[in-house]
């Protein structure tokens, strides 16, 4: 059983333009998929349908084998990490009360976690920032802290929209590594990127979306066995109308 599965994923805004059309995938558990496409192709709406945050028309989504429409079932919501594309923490909370909270939420000890907060941190150059309030951070310190508070709880499934595009290059090599590691762990991810080569690095399958339906899919070479991933995404966006 995948952990992921997305079965005909159809979602329409006004009732006739298809913003996702059709779309199928499968995630298993240690896979990391790069999903990949234009602005406006799809990806950021199909995230938010994982994440049961938004209504669609038809199909399946499926965690763990449990059925995901506008709400996760008991239990499904601590199995699943999720990066956004967009600075969504409390600017009046520091970083150590931010992950406080976030403990809170997944029913877990801070005084537990902080091992793992200071090892993280550590990783991630984030120490000086955890009595800072979030309000006076950079977009990239902010990214680091959706990051670190994402893998705190060990999920068995992350979802990342964008996670590198406002991290600097040390930065991006520490969370690839994070993403190599967890992978090797068991968790699975569904990364959304415009940088194809740094999510041609870990990914071992892609989805290509072109205006809501499934432009390419296929597993990720490996270097000099084929096309690389960014000839495979430039080959499947400019060609006419899917």
């Amino acid at each position: 059983m995948a952990l992921l599965e997305m079965q005909d994923i159809v979602k329409s805004y006004d009732g006739k333009t298809r913003a996702v059309d059709r779309l199928s995938l499968n995630l298993d558990s240690g896979s990391v998929c790069a999903l990949l496409g234009k602005n406006g192709a799809g990806k950021t709406t199909t995230i938010r349908i994982i994440m049961g945050m938004l209504p669609f028309d038809s199909g399946t989504v499926k965690i763990k084998g449990q059925q995901i429409r506008e709400s996760y079932p008991a239990g499904i919501k601590a199995s699943v990490g999720y990066v956004p594309d967009c600075n969504a923490l409390y600017g009046y909370l520091t970083g150590y009360q931010y992950l406080r909270f976030l403990c809170g939420i997944y029913r877990l000890s801070f005084r537990d976690c902080m091992p793992e907060i200071e090892r993280l941190s550590s990783r991630l150059q984030f120490e000086p920032y955890l009595n800072k309030l979030i309000h006076t951070y950079s977009k990239g310190t902010v990214q680091k802290l959706m990051i670190l508070g994402e893998f705190l709880h060990n999920p068995e499934l992350m979802i990342m929209d964008e996670p590198f595009s406002a991290l600097d290059p040390e930065m991006i090599v520490t969370v690839l590594d994070l993403i190599r590691e967890k992978s090797d762990e068991g968790c699975a991810f569904l990364i959304s990127s415009h940088i194809i080569s740094l999510v041609e690095r870990v990914c071992d399958s892609y989805i290509i979306l072109k205006n809501g339906i499934t432009a390419a899919s296929g597993e990720n070479s490996r270097p000099g066995s084929g096309k690389t991933l960014e000839e495979i995404y430039f080959e499947s966006v400019d060609s006419p109308a899917v």
